[in-house]
């Protein structure tokens, strides 16, 4: 049985290639293949289909360590509400999205936009899943760092200090991370 090149396995296939390309430092054919399995997936599956989403969020990752925050923004923006739309607000997977937004807005220099993101998705996992989960400990931790950056160490400090907990707690004492 031949699926052909409009199947959604082809652009998973395409964005594979795509990650190994990208791991290699092929930046170019790396985004060529990403754009590829993104308009695969567009046709295929529609825009407001979670594969789409995490499409586009490759290639937001692939701007994003290239620097290029602007061509980056923009599609981990429409991920996000993607996930939203398709999971809702009191879901770990738009919790996730908003983690990885947050993340992206902190580097871009987006302060208080990664600080709410990072309050929302923190809100969202305690209600859901509770405070004991690797999700809920990773954005205490950037939440500090973004406090310790802006010289607020007396902020931070707790956050880092409920965050090891968990992480003690969740993982244990001799886990590598």
């Amino acid at each position: 049985m031949v699926l052909g090149k409009q199947h959604p396995h082809y652009g998973q296939s395409l964005t594979g290639l795509a990650l190994t390309y990208f791991r290699l430092g092929n930046y170019a054919k790396a985004e060529s293949l990403y754009l590829e399995g993104i308009s695969i997936k567009e046709k295929v599956l529609g825009k407001d289909n979670p594969g789409y989403a995490i499409s586009l969020v490759n290639l937001a990752n692939l701007y994003f360590h290239l620097k290029n925050f602007e061509k980056a923004e923009p599609l981990f923006i429409e991920a996000n509400e993607i996930i939203e739309k398709t999971y809702g607000k009191e879901h770990f997977e738009y919790a996730f999205s908003l983690h990885n937004l947050a993340k992206f807005f902190k580097s871009a220099g987006k302060i208080e936009k990664a600080e709410q993101g990072l309050l929302e998705s923190m809100s969202i996992c305690e209600r859901t899943l509770g405070k004991e989960n690797y999700l809920y400990s990773g954005n205490l931790s950037i939440l500090a760092e973004l406090y310790m950056d802006s010289g607020n160490f007396a902020k931070a400090e707790p956050l880092l200090i409920n965050s090891k907990s968990i992480d003690e707690n969740v993982l244990g004492k001799e886990h590598p991370d």
